[in-house]
């Protein structure tokens, strides 16, 4: 299975969000020429809706218009792809801060780790344990001790500890890449986007900017029949939301 990771704004607003695009390809296939067909594929309905560079969800156009039309169509490219889902986790950071002193001694990047760790492990890799996950995740700013290697051990590791898997050398792989040229990121970024707006802003003014992102957020309940700011039940695969509630 792959799996391509964004995450939002982790240090300002309340709710953090993880997310991961995610689909199957038969285990004969070539998974590399299977990824940048899709890349190329996006490449092609940006270039038809003249959106140059990366798109993002920090940089939607306030304005009606073909770029906005551009974002929707990305979208439902997506979503509406028999074999794509979605899966987002949501932390209150005010509940479980990702500094918290007591139990990474306010290391904001263990934190966050060790949140990414769980959504890997627990949200995804248990939910589907016969398959191998090659994930791809956003470049972040790591350091030696903390790194994606350290995520990758360590979500194998909760992956076997809490599932007591089939003994397999590996059951997933992490490598990260640059948001600017991977299109898929990009499409995660829209879609994680989406979901931290819905959370962090329950009443949004209804003007400018946040009308268009209003609009995004309508193009993906009318596809998901999902509304993002309400948690999903974990049967519910093809746009997942999932609460995260860690023991006190």
């Amino acid at each position: 299975m792959v799996a391509f990771c964004d995450e939002s704004c982790h240090n300002v607003q309340r709710y953090f969000v993880l997310g991961a695009l995610f689909f199957v390809f038969p285990a004969d296939s070539d998974v590399s020429a299977q990824v940048t067909a899709i890349e190329q594929q996006l490449q092609k309905k940006k270039e038809e809706y003249g959106l140059k560079g990366r798109v993002k969800w920090s940089k939607i156009s306030s304005k009606l218009g073909r770029f906005l039309d551009g974002y929707k169509a990305l979208i439902r490219e997506a979503l509406e792809t028999r074999n794509v889902h979605f899966k987002a986790m949501v932390v209150d950071t005010w509940k479980h801060p990702l500094d918290n002193k007591q139990r990474w001694d306010g290391d904001q990047l263990v934190g966050y780790s060790k949140f990414y760790c769980v959504f890997l492990s627990d949200g995804l890799m248990s939910r589907f344990e016969n398959y191998f996950f090659d994930f791809t995740i956003d470049q972040f700013e790591f350091r030696e001790d903390c790194d994606a290697g350290v995520l990758q051990r360590t979500a194998e590791l909760r992956f076997i500890r809490k599932s007591n898997p089939e003994p397999y050398l590996h059951h997933c792989r992490i490598t990260t890449a640059d948001h600017r040229t991977s299109n898929l990121l990009q499409l995660v970024d829209l879609l994680v986007g989406a979901v931290a707006f819905c959370w962090n802003h329950p009443k949004p003014k209804h003007s400018g900017r946040e009308a268009s992102k209003l609009e995004l957020v309508r193009v993906i309940k009318e596809i998901t029949k999902t509304d993002p700011i309400q948690p999903t039940l974990p049967s519910k695969t093809k746009f997942n939301i999932w609460y995260l509630q860690p023991n006190d």
